[in-house]
C-alpha cells in the first residue's frame, strides 16, 4: 500500500483504514507500505508499480486516461470539498478565474471564501 499524510493536516483526506472499514475488509494491515508527506510522490510511487493507492480522482485524471494507471477495485471514496480563497479585489484575475473553473468541476463541492 502506497500512504499519502500530508505534515501539516490534522489526517489524510482519504485513507486506506476508511477504505478498509467501507470495503469490509478486516485483516488488511492498514499500516504496511510506503509513506509519502508529497502527494505527488506518491503518485509516482503507484505510476511505478511500487504498490496501490488511493489519490483523489481530479489529480490523477491524466494517468487514468493514458493508462498509466488504473483503477483496480472499489469501493470509491468520496473526498473533502475544496475552499478557494483569494481577495475579492482578484476575482476577476485570469489566474484566479482559471483556478477557480477548474475547483468548481470538481465533485463533492467547493466552499468558496472571499475577503
Amino acid at each position: 500500500m502506497i500512504h499519502f499524510r500530508a505534515q501539516a493536516a490534522l489526517s489524510a483526506p482519504i485513507h486506506w483504514a476508511s477504505w478498509q472499514k467501507l470495503a469490509n475488509v478486516p485483516r488488511l494491515d492498514v499500516s504496511a507500505g510506503l509513506v509519502f508527506s508529497d502527494e505527488t510522490h506518491a503518485i509516482s510511487a503507484a505510476i511505478g508499480a511500487q504498490g496501490v493507492a488511493l489519490m483523489s480522482r481530479q489529480l490523477i485524471e491524466d494517468e487514468l486516461r493514458e493508462g498509466r494507471l488504473v483503477q483496480p477495485f472499489g469501493p470509491e471514496m468520496e473526498g473533502r470539498p475544496f475552499h478557494l480563497v483569494y481577495p475579492e479585489s482578484r476575482r476577476d484575475d485570469p489566474t484566479v478565474r482559471a483556478v477557480r473553473e477548474w475547483v468548481m468541476k470538481v465533485p463533492g463541492g467547493l466552499c468558496e471564501l472571499t475577503g
